[in-house]
């Protein structure tokens, strides 16, 4: 099974919190990555983590979910949530999966997350030969379990052994060195800030450099080697994301 994320974008709290009750009652595998309240917030957390989908509120203060979606770089599936129902027809030409009107029924809530789980799975089951770009393969219990690349936070040298910490809190210790999983991500958008952390930069919340710390969307806070300021700090600017 694919573990999936996901991001809520609404400026109503009380909307926020009951997407949110009813995918943990419903599907607490699902991972929510953030919850924005506007627009500007929303571009920058959906193209930084990279979510399968997204909850998105029609009505965004004084601007749209519409407008969201044209000045993002990434397609994520869209379950709409919205008091109004006169934005069904420009809804279905987005890449939208379900339209729900508050207050949300829960039923209708759990058919449109199933149906939007079933195309992520599709979409995963037919990357053919890009597969192997996407995952990687590590054991886990005695079984081999595929890990999705964009779902890795960090990696964490312990001696001879590599722990892996993914965005649903999972994480796996696999018998390879820290440079031996450095270079299997290579390309991936990870960068090697520390002798004992491996880091994807796009769950990195801020870069302390006065401290040399870098601050990650989880809360964890990492040190960064002396010898890897420089190259943190450029690897950073050049996404644009300080």
């Amino acid at each position: 099974m694919i573990n999936s994320t996901c991001i809520i974008v609404d400026d109503e709290v009380d909307a926020l919190y009951n997407v949110r009750k009813l995918l943990q009652r419903f599907f607490p595998e699902i991972t929510i990555l953030s919850e924005c309240t506007n627009v500007d917030d929303a571009k920058k957390n959906i193209e930084r983590l990279n979510p399968d989908f997204i909850f998105l509120d029609i009505r965004l203060g004084g601007r749209t979910g519409f407008e969201l979606l044209e000045e993002l770089n990434t397609s994520p599936l869209v379950i709409y949530t919205t008091a109004y129902d006169n934005y069904a027809i420009e809804a279905v030409s987005t890449n939208a999966t379900d339209y729900l009107l508050k207050p949300i029924n829960s039923i209708k809530f759990q058919k449109a997350v199933s149906s939007a789980l079933s195309i992520i799975a599709e979409r995963f089951s037919n990357t053919g030969a890009d597969q192997e770009k996407q995952v990687i393969s590590i054991p886990s219990k005695g079984k081999i379990k595929l890990i999705e690349i964009h779902k890795i936070v960090r990696c964490e040298a312990r001696s001879n052994y590599t722990t892996y910490f993914l965005v649903n809190d999972e994480s796996y210790l696999v018998a390879k060195t820290l440079k031996e999983a450095e270079t299997e991500l290579c390309g991936s958008n990870f960068l090697r800030i520390h002798q004992s952390h491996l880091v994807n930069l796009n769950y990195v919340d801020s870069y302390d450099m006065i401290e040399s710390v870098l601050h990650l969307f989880d809360g964890t806070r990492l040190n960064v080697a002396r010898s890897k300021r420089v190259v943190t700090k450029n690897a950073l600017s050049n996404q644009n994301e300080l």
